[in-house]
């Protein structure tokens, strides 16, 4: 609200295809997995992964290194990642596809503002 930085929002939503049966069979895609991608330290050994991890590790990596060298994380040869704001609630979805998403679950976001701002005083 009274920031002066872009902001650009992601949802992480990729996750190896487990076994029928598996116990992490529909687990999802825990908090902190995309740390990984992010800093393009896949475990190559993990029977889980595959190339399009690979391949999204590198997307991610290049968002990444683009938003540090840049304050924006795009480039030509990316999906174009929209910034964030009151007016623009979108995000980009990192997972099977990725493209720009409507916030799923705003209500969301705004209980988590107002815990920051009950945080702050």
């Amino acid at each position: 609200k009274t920031g002066s930085s872009q902001v650009y929002l992601y949802i992480f939503d990729k996750h190896p295809e487990y076994e029928e049966n598996s116990p992490y069979e529909d687990f999802g895609t825990p908090h902190g997995v995309d740390v990984q991608y992010v800093f393009m330290n896949m475990d190559r050994n993990n029977q889980y992964l595959n190339d399009s991890d690979i391949e999204m590790s590198n997307i991610i990596g290049e968002y990444w290194t683009n938003f540090a060298k840049t304050g924006n994380p795009n480039s030509s040869n990316l999906p174009n990642w929209d910034k964030f704001s009151v007016e623009n609630q979108k995000a980009l979805n990192l997972g099977s596809e990725i493209k720009m998403i409507e916030v799923p679950d705003a209500s969301s976001m705004e209980v988590l503002s107002e815990y920051y701002d009950w945080r702050r005083r």
